[in-house]
């Protein structure tokens, strides 16, 4: 009696599903991988291999629906969904395409274009196939027609001072602190929430014993786009340090963020000295400006007694 040999599926139609399911094994793996600190470079790779599995499946499943189609025959589960998870991996890449060309094609972001701070410490930690740590000179007119609220943040604080709350607002951030230069330059890390890339933050605070000036920059390791994610971090940064200015001195209220007031010149003005008229004097000047409502003095203080004494001497003058 002979023996039945089932028939088995064309090897077009099995490997179209294998293959498409092995490429979206392949990208989630590399995902994790990395996220979990497998080098960029590696995971790049793979990716790449993910997506070369797709289309040969992709390419697979198209022969062998039209196979289908003419001749008929089974195997159109495997055909479908071998073409569905090909085409979403591809679909995901066009999603992103979209998404990107809605930003700047900026990779480096500062408020210094024409002198940024320097990646120095984390310039030794980027790879061959990483960006250039060199600020590109052509990305200045760019980031100024994309982002012209990046400025340099000004503040009417020591240099000494405004440093070590520079250091505590990127803490607060949970930034990865990498060096603290002599100079006030501080290094720092970021990773992306999802895939983990690495962006590199450069900090740099110069000024004397009266002001100083914070300039911030932030770069992104690998990639052409970053979908504005260095321009929102330095925002991020620079709120983080005004926020910081706002706490340590008590009704700060010539706190101003990066580009509000006309001067430019953000920063927390600290209370004038008893005894001191210039500073009161500007003070009030600043006040006009920035429409700051005047605060009531305390009861104890010269001035209360000196607003109080004057109605008594003109009640005592006017007829009863």
């Amino acid at each position: 009696m002979p023996i039945e040999v089932p028939n088995q599926l064309p090897g077009t139609i099995r490997w179209t599903s294998r293959l498409a399911i092995f490429a979206s094994v392949v990208l989630l793996t590399a995902a994790i991988l990395h996220r979990l600190g497998l080098p960029t470079p590696a995971a790049l790779n793979m990716v790449l291999i993910a997506f070369a599995l797709a289309a040969l499946a992709f390419l697979l499943g198209a022969f062998a629906a039209v196979s289908i189609w003419r001749q008929g025959g089974s195997g159109v589960a495997r055909v479908v969904a071998g073409l569905f998870i090909s085409s979403a991996m591809f679909g995901g890449v066009a999603v992103l395409s979209v998404l990107a060309g809605q930003h700047p094609v900026l990779n480096d972001v500062t408020t210094d274009t024409q002198s940024p701070p320097a990646f120095v410490e984390l310039a030794r930690q980027r790879e061959a196939s990483a960006n250039s740590p060199v600020y590109p000179a052509a990305f200045a007119a760019v980031q100024q027609l994309a982002y012209p609220d990046l400025k340099t943040l000004n503040i009417e604080r020591p240099r000494a001072e405004t440093l070590e709350l520079t250091i505590d607002a990127l803490k607060r951030q949970r930034y990865q602190i990498v060096s603290e230069g002599p100079d006030g330059t501080i290094e720092a890390v970021d990773r992306t929430l999802i895939l983990g890339f690495y962006d590199d933050i450069a900090v740099r605070v110069t000024g004397d014993d009266e002001r100083a000036s914070v300039d911030v920059r932030s770069a992104s390791r690998y990639g052409v786009y970053d979908f504005g994610q260095n321009a929102s971090r330095v925002r991020t940064i620079l709120r983080e340090i005004v926020a910081r200015l706002e706490e340590t001195v008590p009704a700060a209220d010539g706190v101003r963020t990066p580009g509000a007031g006309k001067t430019g010149k953000p920063g927390s003005k600290q209370e004038p000295e008893r005894g001191s008229k210039k500073p009161i004097q500007r003070k009030s000047q600043d006040r006009e400006k920035s429409g700051a409502l005047r605060e009531p003095e305390p009861k104890g203080s010269p001035q209360a007694k000196a607003g109080a004494r004057a109605p008594d001497k003109r009640s005592a003058q006017s007829p009863e």
